[in-house]
């Protein structure tokens, strides 16, 4: 780039394009002076962040839609004072509690899937190798385990707030599913 202090949209670069950054390191090092112990602790990284990405591609919208799903679920199976609760139980209670069941189970094995896939990420992090003087690759770890444990706490929220709903019939006013969503 000519000019250091041109935005990077006036090269055409735009939010969620792909990179390829070519030269030397800030250290002064290029890759192949790397040293053993180095390339290994990079190679860990790099192990890391494509597991915690794959995750995400696999994860991020069937997170946002058990989200979405739960609060739908709330709204049209527990919150007595909806129309659509009202209009199912005189029409049909024996149906309406069917539907209900069904859906409560789909709701169910999203949340089994999601927390399983989230788990098998855990663990695969937890099996990387690092050695005793990669402090960027622990810290990298940490990084990753607090995120995918950040996800995992969030579909449990979301789960205990239809669990607690559906086992006291009431609806919840302070549900922050909303917030979630946007987290995700």
């Amino acid at each position: 780039m000519k000019d250091d202090k041109a935005t990077l949209d006036r090269y055409g670069i735009y939010v969620g394009a792909k990179l390829k950054l070519v030269g030397v390191q800030e250290n002064g090092k290029k890759d192949k002076e790397m040293t053993p112990t180095e390339q290994q602790e990079h190679k860990s990284i790099q192990r890391i962040d494509h597991i915690v990405q794959k995750t995400s591609d696999q994860l991020l919208e069937r997170m946002q839609n058990y989200v979405a799903n739960a609060q739908l679920f709330k709204k049209q199976f527990l919150d007595s004072s909806s129309e659509t609760y009202q209009a199912m139980m005189q029409a049909s209670p024996d149906d309406f509690m069917g539907i209900r069941n069904s859906e409560k189970q789909n709701l169910h094995k999203d949340y089994v899937f999601i927390t399983e896939t989230l788990m098998q990420s855990l663990l695969s992090i937890d099996n990387v190798p690092l050695d005793d003087g990669a402090d960027l690759g622990r810290n990298r770890r940490k990084q990753a385990v607090k995120q995918l444990q950040g996800w995992m706490d969030q579909m449990d929220k979301v789960r205990q707030s239809v669990e607690y709903n559906d086992e006291s019939g009431n609806k919840s006013e302070g549900s922050d599913e909303g917030e979630m969503q946007n987290k995700l």
